[in-house]
């Protein structure tokens, strides 16, 4: 019974460690994402902010300068790797981390 109960504590212990340095490197590779973005604007735009919508995806507001797009946004999606299982399954899948581009247009397409 003591060994079981040291065994679910260690286990809990490592299941918490895991999730801090997950979620730290999640915020660095965030980090890094945000430089990257805002270099690629090249002087037609810049960051806002970041607003997290899950643990390990993220949505970055641009304001752009050119009058094309309205309410511009980046939405950036990392390896779900907050627990050991979600991290063996994001190995097996092979998945990629996706970044994706989303604004309204100011006229409507005509097609």
């Amino acid at each position: 019974m003591v060994v079981l109960g040291i065994f679910l504590i260690t286990a809990a212990a490592l299941c918490v460690t895991w999730y801090c340095v997950s979620v730290r490197r999640k915020r660095r590779k965030a980090r890094e994402v945000l430089r990257w973005i805002q270099s690629s604007l090249a002087g037609r735009g810049h960051v806002v902010g970041i607003s997290w919508t899950s643990p390990s995806r993220f949505r970055v507001p641009l304001r752009l300068t050119c009058g094309v797009f309205q309410r511009a946004w980046v939405v950036v999606e990392l390896h779900a790797q907050q627990t050991p299982v979600q991290w063996l399954f994001s190995k097996i899948k092979g998945g990629r981390e996706v970044l994706r581009f989303q604004a309204d247009l100011d006229c409507p397409p005509t097609f």
